[in-house]
């Protein structure tokens, strides 16, 4: 019952995209819950905006997002286990738990073929989840791993095992992996670039506002490192620290790391090994895998050279120190209860502010096939063949088609832009793949051996699966038929590497899609996340590309400029938000979600005003189609996170706070007139500062 309901209501979301995406003839009547399609309920409130939830004591053109979601962020708690709450996150939850029945039922069935997927998987969740036996395992598990760091004894040593690591359990401050050639098409390249801090952010290392965090990291460090048997733990902690404060220095800030032409630095073997003395770089790419390729990609030029420097140079039995704790801190989920505890004290409590840890079988679906897992691809199809009916991929179609006809005429009309740009801004949108719920190819892990009772030695087979089938695409370009994340997480993304947009099947579901909601509102969340992933190939990461994905400047130097321009007086805009009291967005870091955000409203408030036809939209419990759209954009973005993990967010991820987020409506004249938004209010801008892109 379970699995045909579900099925049904995707189906039926889907269905329903379809006949409202396609431009209504101006005689017909748009089919939704909402203008007399059906009496059915839908799941927020009568026509998809909770109003509930709404706390219209604060005026729209002040702060939308309260406006909306006000009274909702006033009543919801986060759970002790959460770091946030929020309607992507409840429908994450959703996905998770579905996922789950799948394990668990795997687990318990004991009699399925040996090496068949449903053995594989239910091996895999019943060693992660023998709690038991984990305990009772110690530390002995990771012997191989600890044992190794203890046998090196030079720096030549040193720089083997990590190039030996690559596949395995293990430090790599310099990785080796294989990527796609962004100067030529359909196409791999060695790919280099560096990578070791445990706490991800270099300002962490670097803020003397921060010293706090490293004083709490050390205590950390030297806990973990006690708890794992080792001695002179505080001296090892000390060492470990000052480490990586020099491995800080030499990384590039999550604002550099956004620049793809940057990263684009293709050298002679002869080339890397000249700019980057200090290891054997022969052999180092030997030990990686990878053979002794003609070329590489650096891609990170200075901090290779840097880590080259400091693998050459500093205390050996620092880097060994630095080992261990990575090889104990990254398995923890693998070992005695003690040791997660204190990883979870630290990185989820201290740095995060989550109360509780999350619940095991959490863990457990994310570590055997989330992002980058080796089961990941396994897990999906029986998510796929459990809770998504077959016509729901072509049903979905249709509403991609209309955002992307909307983004298509936009460039059609664009003014400032000059028309070769313009005709190369329409090729590669023409050439765009889309991606829908589940991908043509699915990844093989038929040779993968899972054996029940052996958590550590499946995350090595595992590890060694995928680096196996990376080193693959040396030889062999993989087929653009895969998809790079799982379906049952709740996300869309676009890969400009393949010109290509992907709808996860999760996603598509209420509250992002509710199929018994107003087309305004579906419009307004679902078409805005479409228009936004759209967007992503022409924000300030994909405009770099071209159609075939190739790292080429299509456009004109005047072009250029004013986009340049523009988009720098939207990231000024969005550094002015302040989600945190003292603590300001980095508008530059997040620029690309930002222009992505406001260029998808904008598409998507296009592609719904096509949906109508030219007939008028009903008013609903007194608000207009336009309102009900702008009004599902903020509710789609309905979240609340604990401080401490906003601002960790605030430093490494690339897209705002989703408190924030709505106010990218102050740059669309519909919004002003929807709610009668005047000068004076806070988040209102003369028609002249309001930007304008697309």
């Amino acid at each position: 019952m379970k699995r045909l309901a579900l099925a049904a209501t995707l189906s039926t979301a889907l269905a329903v995209a379809a006949a409202s995406a396609e431009a209504v003839p101006p005689n017909a009547t748009p089919t939704t819950a909402a203008t007399g399609g059906t009496t059915r309920k839908a799941e927020n409130g009568a026509w998809g905006v909770d109003l509930s939830s709404m706390d219209t004591r604060v005026k729209p053109g002040d702060d939308f997002f309260r406006y909306v979601n006000g009274k909702w962020v006033e009543r919801t708690e986060i759970p002790a286990d959460r770091v946030e709450a929020g309607g992507l996150a409840t429908l994450q939850d959703k996905a998770l738990e579905q996922m789950r029945a799948i394990l668990v039922e795997a687990a318990a069935d004991t009699g399925a073929a040996k090496g068949s997927d449903r053995r594989k998987m239910g091996d895999w969740y019943a060693s992660f989840m023998d709690e038991a036996a984990i305990e009772a395992a110690g530390f002995t598990p990771i012997k191989p791993e600890l044992d190794a760091i203890a046998a090196v004894g030079n720096r030549q040593q040193l720089a083997d095992l990590f190039a030996r690591n690559h596949g395995r359990l293990g430090l790599k401050p310099i990785t080796v992996g294989i990527d796609f050639d962004r100067n030529r098409a359909r196409t791999t390249i060695v790919n280099i670039e560096t990578g070791a801090l445990a706490l991800g952010s270099r300002d962490l290392y670097l803020d003397p506002a921060y010293a706090p965090i490293l004083e709490a990291q050390r205590a950390h460090i030297t806990r973990l490192l006690k708890i794992a048997g080792f001695d002179n733990a505080e001296e090892r902690a000390r060492n470990m620290q000052a480490l990586e404060t020099k491995i800080a220095k030499i990384t590039w800030s999550a604002t550099e790391l956004r620049d793809d032409v940057k990263k684009n630095n293709v050298v002679s073997a002869a080339e890397l090994a000249k700019r980057a003395p200090g290891i054997d770089w022969g052999r180092y790419l030997a030990g990686a895998g990878v053979g002794a390729p003609p070329v590489v990609n650096m891609s990170t030029p200075s901090s290779i050279v840097g880590m080259a420097q400091l693998i050459a140079t500093e205390p050996l039995e620092a880097w060994k120190d630095y080992m261990r704790y990575m090889a104990v801190a990254g398995t923890s989920q693998y070992l005695p209860k003690a040791a997660r505890d204190e990883v979870f004290a630290f990185y989820g409590k201290q740095l995060g502010g989550q109360q509780e840890p999350k619940q095991r079988w959490i863990e457990a679906v994310l570590d055997a096939g989330g992002q980058e897992r080796p089961l990941s691809d396994m897990m999906s199809k029986a998510y796929i063949e459990r809770y998504v009916s077959p016509d729901a991929k072509p049903a979905a179609k249709a509403m991609v088609d209309n955002l992307v006809a909307a983004f298509d005429a936009r460039l059609a009309q664009l003014e400032w832009m000059a028309p070769e740009t313009r005709a190369g801004a329409r090729d590669k949108l023409s050439k765009v793949s889309i991606k829908l719920l589940y991908p043509e190819v699915w990844r093989d892990a038929s040779t993968l051996d899972v054996r029940r009772g052996d958590p550590v030695g499946n995350a090595r087979r595992g590890l060694a699966l995928i680096r196996q089938e990376n080193l693959s695409w040396l030889t062999r370009y993989p087929d653009h038929g895969i998809f790079l994340q799982p379906v049952f997480l709740v996300n869309a993304y676009a890969n400009t590497t393949w010109n290509e947009i992907v709808f996860l099947a999760a996603i598509v579901q209420p509250p992002a899609f509710d199929p018994n909601a107003d087309a305004a509102v579906n419009y307004g969340a679902m078409g805005a996340i479409i228009g936004h992933e759209v967007s992503h190939l022409f924000d300030d990461k994909g405009r770099a590309s071209d159609g075939d994905g190739l790292l080429r400047d299509w456009w004109t130097p005047k072009d250029a400029e004013r986009f340049t321009r523009v988009t720098k007086r939207l990231e000024q805009q969005v550094s002015s938000y302040e989600p945190i009291s003292g603590k300001h967005v980095n508008g530059a870091l997040t620029l690309g979600e930002s222009i992505a955000d406001l260029a998808g409203l904008v598409v998507a408030y296009d592609a719904y005003q096509r949906s109508l036809g030219g007939r008028a939209a009903p008013v609903l419990d007194g608000y207009t189609g336009d309102q009900r759209f702008f009004m599902a954009y903020a509710q789609a973005w309905r979240w609340k996170g604990r401080e401490a993990a906003v601002e960790q967010l605030m430093r490494t991820d690339a897209h705002p706070p989703s408190a924030v987020r709505p106010n990218t409506v102050r740059n669309i004249d519909a919004w002003y007139q929807a709610f009668g938004v005047q000068p004076g209010d806070k988040l209102y801008l003369p028609p002249a500062e309001r930007i304008r892109l697309w």
